[in-house]
């Protein structure tokens, strides 16, 4: 069972994490799943919004790294998941 999932660069933006998050969630996928590094996504309001319906979903969960590189952060902030 996959318990690590990056899917950092892949600019999908809000529809793509919405389309994700329906998948993942609607087939009950990925239900042993850790870490979740979503980074440089251009998620946006609605894409976080998604995302959150996700986390809250992912019982196992235990580090959610998001970010994107910025000239004030050039490497990923990555703090725990509380559900």
């Amino acid at each position: 069972s996959l318990e690590l999932l990056d899917i950092s660069r892949n600019s999908f933006g809000a529809k793509g994490m919405t389309l994700l998050t329906e998948s993942i969630l609607h087939g009950n996928h990925l239900p042993h799943l850790h870490v979740l590094i979503v980074h440089s996504c251009r998620l946006k309001t609605r894409g976080m919004r998604a995302l959150g319906l996700l986390i809250k979903q992912l019982k196992e969960l235990r580090v959610l790294s998001v970010g994107s590189k910025t000239k004030e952060s050039l490497s990923p902030k990555i703090g725990r998941a509380h559900v």
